[in-house]
């Protein structure tokens, strides 16, 4: 039987004691025995000997085989007691096995001792094993729940009874994931359906059907769910079938709030769109370099040639005033090729620090005048407003063509407002907007009762 088992014998006959060991070793080798005749031996043995099969006289001068079984129970719990009596009525053997032996034995019939013997160690052994996978299985359940509940994940459950589906679990994180409390699911199963956004409803019940009804192994989707606070949520839902006699029994799914991936993958979208869109601006900007001073060299000869007409005309002539208008023509086509250049970048820009609401202050005449008296202009500087660092005719050119586009966008009339504000700009907002770096601004918002843009417009607007 493989290693060498321990069998403690209280017996008070050395007669009884070598016939019961001398039965058991027919069939339980390689044994080791010892036999005890008192309560004291008896203890000491269990604690010392530390027994695998326990045999005990029912009746000894000095102790007794019931009184062994209690203190085996107590001191031994799983080490499996026999009975063993030369003489046993029915009544007894009840009570001796209601007491919790594992077997009993006529001494008329001790050939029986070897084979209970056996039965009892396989049942002990038995046990011993049942215990163990119980408590890897405890501790396996422990595992999965430590992890269930500690995941950003909802994991569940449903039972599906007659009439409901019934949820048999629901892990915490069904909190932050749907903005309901586990209890409250608990008690409206079906209450996270109510969160699906009216137009992902439709494909978040096909999924369920899939698995109900159509007999896919899983089904998949994402959906947006609306928190009982407002906030929008991405979820990605996966559900599973768990079959039962042919049909299926119980539905396992996963909830998982992908919402910050979905943010960072159109973030990278939008600064694909922007980076696309500063290589298109730095090849029309090249373009517009060239045209420009070759543009601007053709202007130089006709402000020369100009000037030198108007200086041998005599004054007060037609002619005189004629020539007089070409200058003022070629110097303001020299201002646009200026402007040509500095936004092909080749154009040095004079930036210098400036306070903008004065800016804005010295610009409401003109403004006034270019959007006409139909239209109210109001203008708002904020009384902290901080320094800025920038070229001042850039930002004028700006603040009249931003009037301009409203003065058009306005036919009937309405209200121009330009508004001047300090703000911070934080990293999120920096990794998000290309070549914008963190720190103190000057927000500059136009805003108009027009038209406004459509969404075509507004990815040209800048």
């Amino acid at each position: 039987m493989g290693e060498s088992v321990r069998i403690l014998i209280a017996e008070d006959l050395d007669a009884d004691f070598e016939l019961a060991r001398r039965e058991v070793r027919k069939v339980v080798a390689p044994s080791e025995y010892l036999r005890v005749e008192t309560r004291e031996a008896f203890l000491a043995a269990l604690r010392d000997f530390r027994p695998d099969v326990v045999i005990s006289d029912f009746r000894m001068s000095v102790f007794d085989g019931l009184t062994a079984l209690k203190l085996a129970l107590a001191h031994a719990p799983g080490t499996p007691v026999i009975i063993l009596t030369s003489a046993i009525n029915e009544d007894t053997a009840v009570e001796c096995m209601k007491a919790g032996a594992a077997d009993y034995v006529v001494k008329e019939h001790l050939k029986r001792l070897g084979q209970a013997v056996i039965r009892a160690l396989k049942a002990s052994r038995e046990r011993v094993r049942r215990r163990s996978v119980e408590a890897a299985l405890k501790e396996s359940d422990e595992h999965l729940r430590q992890l269930a509940e500690n995941i950003d994940s909802v994991l569940f459950v449903y039972d599906l009874e007659p009439d409901r589906a019934r949820l048999s679990y629901l892990s915490p994180a069904c909190d932050h994931v749907f903005g309901r409390t586990r209890d409250e699911l608990l008690r409206d199963p079906m209450a996270w359906m109510d969160l699906v956004h009216a137009d992902d409803l439709e494909r978040v019940r096909q999924t369920l059907r899939a698995v109900l009804e159509n007999g896919a192994p899983s089904a998949e989707t994402r959906y947006r769910a609306i928190q009982a606070g407002g906030a929008e949520r991405h979820i990605r839902l996966k559900v599973k079938p768990i079959l039962s006699n042919g049909g299926v029994a119980r539905i396992a799914g996963m909830a998982e709030d992908i919402t910050a991936r979905i943010e960072a993958e159109t973030a990278n979208t939008r600064l694909q769109a922007q980076l696309a869109q500063a290589q298109k601006m730095e090849t029309v900007g090249r373009l517009a370099g060239g045209v420009a001073h070759d543009f601007n060299n053709l202007l130089t000869a006709i402000i020369g040639y100009a000037e030198l007409v108007f200086d041998l005309l005599p004054d007060g002539s037609q002619e005189r005033a004629d020539v007089q208008e070409i200058r003022h023509a070629a110097n303001s086509a020299a201002q646009l090729t200026r402007q040509l250049l500095a936004f092909a970048r080749q154009q040095p820009i004079a930036p210098r620090i400036f306070n903008p609401s004065e800016l804005l202050i010295g610009l409401d005449k003109l403004l006034g005048r270019l959007i006409g008296e139909d239209i109210e202009l109001v203008t708002q500087a904020a009384p902290d407003l901080g320094l800025i660092r920038a070229d001042a005719g850039q930002i004028e050119q700006l603040l009249v063509n931003l009037a301009v586009n409203a003065r058009d966008a306005m036919p009937d009339g309405g209200k121009l407002t330009i508004e001047m504000s300090n703000i911070w700009l934080d990293q999120a907002y920096a990794r998000a907007h290309v070549g914008v770096e963190p720190g103190a601004y000057v927000a500059l918002v136009v805003s108009d009762s027009g038209v406004g843009m459509d969404e075509v417009i507004q990815r040209y607007a800048f």
